[in-house]
């Protein structure tokens, strides 16, 4: 009878036992760690599963399609016959580069300086703004340059404009070869009317008053003085250290000096003397 007790209280542990683990294994603990209520678990059905490819919705979709390349023939490299076509090559791009930096078209050749042309820097007072024009050796200009070189010579008082002498755009075009890489400052040129003396040569466009960007002032009047022999007039204005440049057509080369603002110029002053010596003492001095 014992051993019948013993028995079933033996089985009754093993039972208890075996339903603990299966609850446990089929069942999630909650975050307490405890087990779960108990759920049924249903009949899984597993089913074929087919892959669908992508498409982009609606509102990301291009409004255009793109065509596929479609190769071309390579272009043909033809040599030159002759040198004649080299030539005609060269002229064309001559002919281009000079459209471009506004020296005229291609169809007006008469738009080109002639010559040899130099790359002029010109500014309107110290700060303003620096304009770039290429002006021959010889003076001369596109139409278009010359029209906005006019502009910037005018009257500072009336804004007149005026024709300017092509002498002394070809001293200007000079000067600036010598300093290349500078602006030449313009103080005052053309002047109309009342604002100008009956004899200045300002009042026809022959005349500038100019500055150069980091160069003196003396250092200006003497090259201007020593590379002219006639047909030039060269100012020195000591206290404004500005430098007065005119063409002075069929007439012989002058120099003088301002002291003062509006005192009396005194002509053939020491520097001229020193920086270009007449022809007597220059052919004495090679004497010896």
């Amino acid at each position: 009878m014992l051993r019948t007790k013993q028995r079933d209280s033996a089985i009754t542990i093993l039972l208890t036992i075996a339903a603990v683990s299966l609850s446990c294994g089929s069942q999630p603990y909650s975050r307490g760690g405890a087990p779960a209520q108990l759920q049924p678990v249903g009949k899984v059905v597993v089913t074929k599963v087919e892959v669908q490819p992508f498409q982009a919705p609606s509102h990301l979709t291009p409004s255009f399609e793109l065509a596929p390349l479609a190769p071309g023939p390579l272009p043909v490299v033809t040599p030159l016959k002759d040198a004649s076509e080299l030539v005609a090559i060269d002229q064309a791009r001559a002919e281009a580069l000079w459209a471009y930096v506004g020296l005229g078209s291609a169809q007006d050749s008469s738009d080109r300086p002639d010559g040899e042309a130099v790359l002029v820097s010109l500014q309107l007072g110290p700060r303003m703004a620096a304009h770039e024009f290429y002006i021959g050796l010889d003076g001369t200009v596109a139409k278009a340059d010359a029209k906005e070189i006019r502009r910037l010579f005018r009257c500072r008082r009336t804004a007149r404009t005026h024709r300017i002498s092509q002498g002394l755009l070809a001293k200007i075009a000079d000067l600036s070869r010598h300093y290349e890489g500078h602006t030449i400052e313009v103080v005052s040129a053309y002047r109309h009317g009342e604002n100008a003396k009956p004899s200045s040569r300002h009042r026809h466009g022959r005349a500038i008053d100019i500055k150069i960007e980091g160069v003196k002032a003396t250092e200006v009047r003497d090259y201007l003085w020593a590379r002219y022999d006639e047909e030039v007039g060269v100012g020195f204005y000591r206290q404004q250290q500005f430098i007065h440049l005119d063409h002075r057509e069929n007439f012989p080369a002058t120099a003088w000096t301002q002291k003062h603002h509006n005192a009396e110029n005194t002509y053939h002053p020491r520097w001229s003397r020193v920086a270009k010596p007449s022809p007597l003492v220059a052919s004495i001095a090679g004497l010896f």
